[in-house]
């Protein structure tokens, strides 16, 4: 936090360390300072959506009292309604801006309830956003036939092959199938790769440690053909958010 208030005492146009701030305090369950911070900064930065939706989509990590779930779920669910509303993707700039903006929001489950419509209605702006940025892969394709080795081919697609409770979890899938009747290939689009991650490439057929970009990261699914894509994680990491949108 003093690190982006430094910064934004000698950088005051740049938009990406006010949202790191809010992001900070957001983390520290500092959620009415952060959410004063992104409505300041949103206001100084219309054409920032990050922002807007820092400041509309903002949750605590843990809550003082029951009470405080129904208002700060209240404000969430008018905050996506603006959010769906005003997000532009009128123009490839737009379009990109919005893509940089999609933050899963994690924190809405922790509230107990029922998020299936918040879930859908925020599932179909990410879907909005991944279709004006890479419109050729919005679409399912076809499915492709069986090769000669009559093996389904299934991707893995995850950000969280690591020591971490999604590695931990779904090694499994990968080690005890029938390798004669499936063929797997494995995504890894985490930042850093560890045992657990060799351990996922000496399970799999076919293993890629990708870029966190959709420009390669789509035209590697697209040209290995599956007949299946699992996401093993999704709302946890903005990328894996981005790609399954897609």
């Amino acid at each position: 936090i003093e690190t982006c208030e430094a910064g934004v005492r000698r950088h005051p146009s740049t938009p990406e360390l006010y949202y790191e701030w809010v992001y900070a305090l957001l983390e520290l369950n500092r959620t009415e300072e952060a959410v004063t911070l992104a409505t300041q900064a949103a206001q100084s930065f219309p054409d920032s959506p990050a922002l807007a939706w820092q400041r509309d989509l903002a949750l605590p990590v843990a809550y003082g009292a029951a009470d405080d779930i129904v208002r700060w779920r209240q404000r969430f669910a008018e905050g996506l309604a603006r959010v769906c509303q005003e997000t532009r993707l009128d123009s490839e700039e737009a379009a990109k801006a919005a893509l940089q903006a999609v933050e899963p929001p994690f924190y809405l489950a922790y509230q107990g309830m029922d998020d299936t419509c918040l879930q859908q209605q925020y599932g179909h702006m990410v879907h909005a956003i991944g279709r004006a940025n890479f419109p050729a892969w919005a679409e399912s394709p076809a499915m492709p036939s069986l090769a000669g080795s009559g093996r389904i081919r299934v991707g893995y697609m995850s950000a969280s092959l690591r020591w971490q409770g999604v590695g931990e979890l779904f090694l499994g899938w990968l080690a005890g199938r029938d390798s004669r009747q499936f063929e797997t290939i494995v995504y890894n689009v985490g930042k850093h790769e560890d045992l657990v991650a060799r351990q996922f490439e000496m399970a799999s057929d076919h293993y890629h440690w990708l870029p966190r970009d959709l420009q390669p990261v789509g035209e590697r699914v697209r040209d290995d053909q599956l007949h299946l894509l699992v996401f093993l994680d999704v709302g946890m990491d903005p990328f894996m958010t981005q790609a399954a949108a897609l």
